[in-house]
């Protein structure tokens, strides 16, 4: 349903984006050694099959949640249309602007 919606808060880096998952790397030293050891093993699994082929799987804005950044925000009586402050939809994995 959202697949040729655009907006320019859509591109924007979001760190629960699975397009950005290395980005959670340097927060690894922040978990306990057990969860460490796990995420850590996670991370190469994804890095390696995943990532390679990121490129040629679809994007698109979903709205999964409500939080301040994936609702749109536009002055009253704006006709729906996109305008104002607000998020535009996770920006990427699942979800994601292009």
């Amino acid at each position: 349903a959202l697949s040729a919606f655009d907006h320019p808060e859509a591109h924007r880096t979001f760190i629960w984006d699975l397009a950005q998952t290395a980005a959670i790397r340097p927060l690894l030293h922040l978990l306990a050694p057990e969860r460490r050891a796990l995420i850590a093993d996670t991370l190469r699994d994804f890095e390696s099959t995943v990532l390679p082929l990121s490129d040629r799987l679809p994007r698109q804005v979903i709205h999964g949640d409500v939080n301040d950044q994936n609702v749109l925000v536009g002055p009253a009586g704006g006709g729906g249309e996109g305008g104002g402050k607000g998020g535009g939809g996770e920006g990427g994995g699942e979800g994601g602007g292009k």
